[in-house]
């Protein structure tokens, strides 16, 4: 075993580039990230870190270099949550590419620990275990294939789904399975109180269907909020807002204290994808709320919204997810903080990635420096 007792390994962290990975979190890739950062450093591990746009401001106790020179807009018509705006992907590619380079050429890192979506940096990957994969999404066609040209070319790969039911997906590209984990203190409940109506919280986006939620809620009688960022302006316009009223408020995007202060103060939350969410950290986050679940039964949910802290429903079916309102309403906000702390603990998460960084470490050294893309980092 590597002793990281010490001084901790040295890990370079790829992250997501479209958005920063400070509060208000775009989306649970980006609040995912900043955790793993957060909890890595408190274990001693030293950090580079690879995320957003310049410009990106974050409260992280490490300095996270921007992978890219351009911002853009988290609100913009026809955005769908799984894609990317027109002329993005070279400047995006290119940026990738380079980070990827330059962490191949340098002594001073024990392990790469890709937690982006995008195939330059599985194509980066020189093949000797160094590099250590979190797939976050479903196949999509340019990552499945680099990750078939990686599979063929290594017998040393490190791929870790975060559910069985995403692993399955992958069709044998994933090695391993770590469930995502979350900060506990920041969503523990620590003044227990009353509580009522229903919340939803994510981007605002088609396939996360907040207006089937709206539906939902108001046939099991009960009002809802909603927090998040508008992803496609014209989604929200056609199917949100139409929606809204006295027992159906949007309260905009929120950092992360508010949301959990919102959570608090719901009976239950209800989550409503369209897709096969991989994880879907805000379910985890209610719960660690106190809050329980009730979610249509899409990808990795059922792996953690269990029977005793909510309830899953048929996908689609708003008749079926008000029932799973109702049921989920009448559990018991300990018994959902109790599941949280034994399951879905980000200290829970990184035992598992440091086992997987141990045997990344134990390869050979890399050789001459390099200059990375950007010396500026953002604060």
């Amino acid at each position: 075993m590597i002793d990281t007792s010490t001084s901790g390994l040295r890990v370079a962290i790829v992250g997501p580039s479209r958005f920063g990975i400070g509060e208000p979190y775009a989306g649970g890739l980006e609040a995912h990230t900043a955790g793993l950062v957060k909890t890595l450093h408190e274990r001693g591990h030293r950090l580079r870190v690879f995320a957003g746009p310049e410009g990106d401001t974050h409260r992280l106790p490490v300095a996270v270099t921007p992978i890219v020179s351009r911002t853009f807009d988290r609100q913009f018509t026809g955005r769908r949550d799984t894609s990317h705006p027109a002329g993005f992907c070279r400047h995006e590619s290119e940026r990738y590419r380079m980070i990827v380079d330059g962490l191949r050429r340098r002594p001073d890192i024990d392990v790469v620990h890709n937690n982006s979506l995008h195939p330059a940096v599985v194509d980066g990957d020189p093949g000797d275990g160094s590099f250590v994969h979190v797939l976050h999404c479903p196949p999509f066609p340019k990552l499945a294939a680099a990750h078939r040209r990686l599979r063929d070319r290594s017998r040393s790969r490190h791929v870790i789904a975060v559910s069985k039911a995403l692993a399955s997906r992958w069709d044998g590209v994933a090695t391993d399975v770590i469930g995502n984990g979350i900060d506990l203190d920041t969503w523990l409940d620590p003044s227990p109180g009353r509580r009522t109506g229903a919340v939803w919280a994510g981007r605002l986006v088609e396939e996360k269907a907040p207006h089937l939620a709206i539906r939902a809620a108001r046939l099991a009688g009960l009002p809802i909020r909603l927090a998040g960022p508008i992803g496609d302006c014209e989604y929200f316009d056609r199917l949100v807002q139409p929606e809204l009223g006295t027992d159906a408020v949007w309260l905009g995007p929120l950092g992360a204290a508010d949301l959990a202060a919102v959570f608090h103060s719901a009976r239950v939350g209800v989550v409503s994808p369209m897709w096969d969410e991989p994880f879907c950290l805000v379910a985890a986050e209610m719960l660690a709320s106190g809050t329980p679940v009730a979610t249509f039964d899409r990808g990795g949910l059922a792996e953690f919204v269990r029977p005793h802290v909510g309830a899953l429903a048929c996908p689609g079916d708003t008749r079926s997810l008000a029932d799973a309102l109702r049921h989920a309403a009448t559990v018991d906000p300990s018994t959902c903080t109790d599941f949280a702390r034994r399951h879905l603990s980000s200290e829970a998460m990184v035992d598992g990635y440091e086992a997987v960084y141990e045997h990344a470490a134990r390869r050979s050294a890399y050789v001459d420096d390099a200059v990375l893309p950007y010396s500026r980092a953002t604060a």
